[in-house]
């Protein structure tokens, strides 16, 4: 009781209203203070955000040109003389372009998230051994180490957004936008990256490995469908966010163009028909 009797004798001291104020004070610094800590909380939540949708441009700048080397390898060592030299030209310099972006992915990677992506190092080894391999390796061999190396591109794709919270992402604004770029998108880039440099190279050479075939017309259904849950996540966030209309209607223009590649497809792989050449099938691909 002791400790109080300051505090006891200078309320009975003052008026009411300046205990009231006294009172409210005590109640609202609390508040103030947590609500100072959400606000920072929200701000560093997104500047990681941010950070994230600035090296995941970067990872799908090397997603993109390593499905590129994939299918200029496959197209070049299939066996067509005429396009070898031309395909095999333009894989190494995609792969001079991969090394100058990977080192700046690198250098940009916060260190927060270095310790959080053990996908980079096993992008690294990776790309060690097809970079010796490119001189020796055969069609199929350079096609799986170029698949594993789109795979663990994509696995950091995945863990980058997670680490970043574009994952977590509560906003409804931008709940569509993260999964279109943290999903869907580069699943269907995928599916289409595959079907071209196997169908480029049967279109040269007229030769497909065992179900081959079967894996190209899965590859097709699946892009089909995915091109349509694209195009309605498109419609779905211009209808709540009518802001967007614009910046979501230019890609509309980019999955017409994936539809018909893929009619393309069914004429010139599936079916054998009107085929012109695997240069400018793959080309049309990408």
């Amino acid at each position: 009781m002791i400790l109080f009797n300051p505090a006891v004798t200078l309320m009975r001291r003052i008026s009411f209203l300046p205990k009231f104020g006294i009172v409210a004070l005590l109640f609202a610094l609390p508040s103030f203070l947590v609500t100072g800590l959400f606000i920072n909380q929200a701000i560093a939540f997104s500047m990681q955000e941010r950070v994230g949708v600035q090296q995941l441009r970067q990872l799908h700048q090397l997603i993109s040109l390593a499905q590129q080397m994939r299918g200029l390898r496959y197209l070049a060592l299939s066996g067509n003389a005429p396009a070898n030299q031309t395909a095999l030209q333009s894989a190494q310099q995609k792969q001079q372009e991969f090394a100058q972006i990977f080192a700046l992915f690198e250098k940009n990677l916060p260190r927060e998230f270095v310790a959080d992506l053990p996908e980079l190092a096993e992008i690294k080894r990776t790309w060690q051994v097809l970079t010796t391999n490119m001189a020796t390796s055969r069609s199929r061999a350079s096609y799986c180490e170029h698949s594993a190396l789109l795979e663990q591109l994509g696995n950091a794709n995945r863990r980058l957004a997670d680490i970043s919270h574009l994952s977590l992402d509560p906003g409804v604004e931008t709940h569509y936008l993260i999964d279109l770029l943290v999903k869907k998108l580069p699943e269907l880039v995928d599916e289409l990256s595959d079907i071209g440099a196997r169908g480029a190279s049967y279109i040269d050479t007229g030769l497909l490995e065992a179900n081959e075939d079967l894996l190209i017309s899965s590859n097709v259904m699946l892009a089909k469908r995915d091109i349509e849950r694209i195009g309605s996540t498109f419609q779905i966030s211009i209808k709540n966010h009518p802001k967007q209309l614009d910046m979501l209607r230019s890609y509309e223009g980019v999955l017409a163009n994936n539809r018909q590649f893929l009619a393309r497809t069914k004429n010139e792989v599936l079916n054998t028909l009107n085929q012109t050449s695997g240069t400018a099938y793959l080309h049309a691909s990408q």
